[in-house]
């Protein structure tokens, strides 16, 4: 497996992972979170998801970088082996 595509799939991996779990706290708390997308000119990017005011958690919040660097091949071929 090529490390381009061990690197995607760890991308996939940690947004699905941050979107299940995003999703599952709006249910618990009835709150929806405010999400930005952001892109750096470096490369890389992210998405952070913040909540304020909520109805179980007074401020809470789960960024995810998704960084171009030889560590998230390394985490991807962890996570498919």
């Amino acid at each position: 497996m090529s490390t381009a595509s061990t690197a995607q799939q760890a991308r996939e991996f940690f947004t699905g992972l941050q979107q299940r779990i995003v999703e599952r706290i709006e249910e618990v708390d009835g709150t929806r979170f405010r999400r930005d997308q952001w892109e750096r000119a470096e490369g890389g990017g992210g998405l952070s998801c913040v909540m304020e005011e909520g109805n179980v958690l007074e401020r809470g919040g789960y960024p995810w970088p998704a960084a171009r660097r030889p560590i998230l091949a390394a985490i991807g071929r962890t996570l498919v082996s």
